[in-house]
C-alpha cells in the first residue's frame, strides 16, 4: 500500500505555502455543533388536536389513506405532550457553527533515517531524536524526512496565522490604499489534507513549543499544536456533505430488522417498554 501523508497547504499565496507532516500528528479531534433556540409558542393541553383537525378534514377517496393519516397525527399529538409534562420548551434549530480540529504534532531536526528500524535492527543511520520519533504516534517506517533545520517549516505554519496575499488579489497591490490595506489584513486560507481527508479552513490559533536548542542557538525540536476552523465556502465542504450521506447509506447494510424495529418511531417506544414490563 502506498505511503499517504498529511499537508497544511495553500498553493494560491504568494509565495506558496506547502507544509507536509514530518510525522503523523500524535493527536487529531473534530467538535461540530448546532445552536439550537427555544420555540417560541407555549402549548396548551387540548385533547389530540391533530386528530380532531385531520379526522375533520378527511373526505371522499381520503378515507383510503385515513389509517395512514391518523396514524401520523396520534404521533404528532402524542409527541406535543412531552413539552407540557416537562414544562420544558422544545428545541428549534437555528444554525450550524464550523467545524473546528485540533491538531498536534512534533518537528524534529537530524539526519534522514531510511525506517525507524525494529528493536533488532536499528536504523542504519544514527538519528538524534530518536526516541521522540518512536512516540511520534502511527506512522510508517519511512516516515521521517530531512529536516536540516526546522525554520522554513516553522515559516510556513506562521503564515497561516498572519496577513499575505493570494494570486486572486494581487491585482489589488496596484490598487489604492484603502484596497491594498483590503487585500492585506486576512490571513490565507488553508488545505488540511490527510490521506484521503480533506478540508478548506483558517488557522485560528497556533502554539510552538520549542527545545532541544543546538550550538548554533537553533531548536533541535518543535511542538506545535493548531486550531483550525472549516470554511463553508469551499468545494470540499460540498464534497464532504456528498460523502457523507454516501458513507451513511453504506453503514445501513449493516444492520438488520430488530435495529429497524427498535428505532422506528412508535414502534420502538413499545418495543422498549414492552421489554421493560417483561423485565418486572
Amino acid at each position: 500500500m502506498p505511503r499517504k501523508t498529511g499537508y497544511l497547504a495553500n498553493v494560491l499565496a504568494v509565495p506558496p505555502l506547502i507544509f507536509r507532516f514530518q510525522f503523523n500528528p500524535t493527536m487529531l479531534s473534530e467538535k461540530k455543533s448546532y445552536k439550537y433556540e427555544d420555540e417560541g409558542r407555549d402549548r396548551d393541553w387540548a385533547a389530540f388536536p391533530e386528530i380532531q383537525e385531520t379526522w375533520g378534514g378527511i373526505d371522499g377517496w381520503e378515507w383510503l389513506a385515513s389509517p395512514f393519516t391518523l396514524g401520523y397525527a396520534l404521533y404528532q399529538d402524542i409527541k406535543a405532550y412531552g413539552p407540557l409534562l416537562s414544562n420544558v420548551k422544545p428545541l428549534k434549530a437555528q444554525r450550524g457553527q464550523p467545524r473546528v480540529l485540533a491538531l498536534e504534532f512534533q518537528l524534529l531536526a537530524g539526519t534522514l533515517v531510511e525506517g525507524l528500524g525494529t528493536l533488532e535492527e536499528p536504523p542504519a543511520t544514527p538519528f538524534p531524536f530518536e526516541d521522540a520519533a518512536l512516540a511520534a504516534g502511527p506512522r510508517f517506517e519511512d516516515q521521517v524526512y530531512r529536516r536540516n533545520v526546522l525554520e522554513p517549516d516553522l515559516a510556513i505554519l506562521r503564515s497561516f496565522v498572519n496577513p499575505g496575499w493570494e494570486l486572486t488579489e494581487v491585482a489589488d497591490i496596484f490598487g489604492s490604499g484603502s484596497e491594498r490595506k483590503a487585500a492585506w489584513n486576512a490571513p490565507p486560507e488553508c488545505l488540511f489534507k490527510y490521506g484521503d481527508f480533506s478540508l478548506t479552513c483558517v488557522v485560528s490559533d497556533l502554539n510552538i513549543k520549542l527545545s532541544e536548542f543546538g550550538e548554533d542557538a537553533l531548536p533541535q525540536k518543535a511542538d506545535v499544536s493548531m486550531t483550525l476552523k472549516e470554511q463553508s465556502l469551499s468545494t470540499d465542504t460540498t464534497v464532504d456533505t456528498v460523502m457523507r450521506m454516501v458513507q451513511s447509506i453504506k453503514g445501513l447494510t449493516r444492520l438488520e430488522g430488530e435495529d429497524w424495529l427498535a428505532v422506528t418511531p412508535i414502534a420502538g417506544s413499545f418495543v422498549s417498554a414492552g421489554s421493560l414490563l417483561m423485565d418486572v
